[in-house]
Parts: C-alpha cells; sequence; structure tokens
C-alpha cells in the first residue's frame, strides 16, 4: 500500500532530512516517532504529496506520487490519501456534516451523509453533526477532522499528532477508530507523532533519528 525507497528532502538554504525505507501493507499500522525538528511533519507531508521529494521515491496503491503533479496529483490524493492534520483547516461556514462531506464533493464523490454521522457517533461527537466547527472543543474538532480523513476509505490514512490534544480514554479510543478504519477499508495507517502513549498500541515503530 505504502513504501518508500531513499527518500530525502532538502528545503532551500535550509534543513537536509533522509528519511528511513517505510514500508506499510494493507490493514497494517506504522507508528513515525521523533523529537521536534526532527522531520516527522516534512515526512508526512512527502507521504501526503503536500511537497515533492529531493530524491526517492513515494509509491501508493501501486503508483510513485513523486511522479506526479498538478491536478493529477490532487485527484489521486483526494480519492487515495486521507490526512489528519496538526491544524484542521475547516471552513468556518460550514457545519461538521458539511466540512465532512466537502471532502467527497471535491473527489466527485456522491456525498454519503449516514456514513458522515456513523463515524461522528463512533467518535463520541454524533451530536455535534450541525453545529458549527468554531464553536468546538479543539479534542471535537480533532475527532472531526478523523472523520473528514476517512470519509473516502483512503487507502493510506496519515495521521499528524491525532491524539495530542485527547486525554487518555480517548486517546486510546481515537487510535483504535483509525486502526479499525484501516483494517475495515483495507487501508495503511500511518501515525507521526511524539505521543508516547501511542507505543504501546502499535507494535510497527520506527523512531526518526
Amino acid at each position: 500500500m505504502l513504501q518508500t525507497k531513499d527518500l530525502t528532502f532538502q528545503y532551500p538554504g535550509g534543513s537536509r532530512f533522509s528519511f528511513p525505507d517505510l514500508k506499510v501493507g494493507a490493514q497494517e499500522s506504522m507508528l513515525l516517532l521523533g523529537r521536534s525538528g526532527i522531520g516527522k511533519t516534512t515526512l508526512l507531508h512527502l507521504l501526503g504529496g503536500l511537497m515533492n521529494p529531493t530524491s526517492g521515491t513515494i509509491v501508493i496503491d501501486g503508483g510513485d506520487i513523486s511522479k506526479k503533479s498538478g491536478r493529477e496529483l490532487d485527484t489521486f490524493r483526494g480519492k487515495h490519501i486521507g490526512i489528519i492534520f496538526q491544524q484542521n483547516h475547516f471552513i468556518a461556514s460550514l457545519n461538521v456534516l458539511e466540512n465532512i462531506l466537502l471532502a467527497q464533493t471535491l473527489i466527485g464523490s456522491q456525498p454519503d451523509a449516514g456514513r458522515a454521522k456513523n463515524l461522528l457517533e463512533r467518535l463520541g461527537i454524533g451530536t455535534k453533526v450541525y453545529q458549527n466547527v468554531s464553536t468546538l472543543s479543539q479534542g471535537e474538532k480533532q475527532r472531526v477532522a478523523i472523520a473528514r480523513a476517512v470519509i473516502n476509505k483512503p487507502g493510506l490514512i496519515l495521521a499528524d499528532e491525532p491524539t495530542s490534544a485527547l486525554d487518555d480514554q480517548n486517546c486510546i479510543a481515537v487510535y483504535k477508530l483509525l486502526e479499525e478504519q484501516a483494517r475495515e477499508e483495507g487501508s495503511a495507517l500511518v501515525i507521526v507523532t511524539h505521543d508516547t502513549r501511542l507505543k504501546s498500541e502499535v507494535n510497527h515503530q520506527i523512531t526518526l533519528q
């Protein structure tokens, strides 16, 4: 599902990162750990096709996204990759349900309100369906972001610090939801975090040096 090789990234006039080779199959989870500034978020952006690597390959569902650009990459990302950012990037004028369904609309899929509501129920915020996102707590916003990321049943789910704003009980619950989604949809799950609470939950771990 996801495989990288010899992946590097150089910021113009700045830091250069060399990343270990990754391989995550369908229904598998990987935890990428590391201290601040080590390149965790940079790696996630590369895997999500949000930045182009300086060198190396990123293969998702058999296609090398490092060779794609522009509209082709945007379309591929929308259909095959679900990303949970640290900053949620919601549309302030839309309610919770509308923000989630927008992810389907943008790739030309028929919006599935039933699936969206079911995801919100399982995340413990089913009563927030029609609430404006600006009125939610940070933890609630993070759960809406998870629902939005998995609504299209992506082959690869990328999560950037998805549990950092949650207490211990909800931390594990959110991870279990992500793991369940990966398993049910045949997706690969990659979590980039410094949250050591997840170390006991994920067998496949890499610490960036």
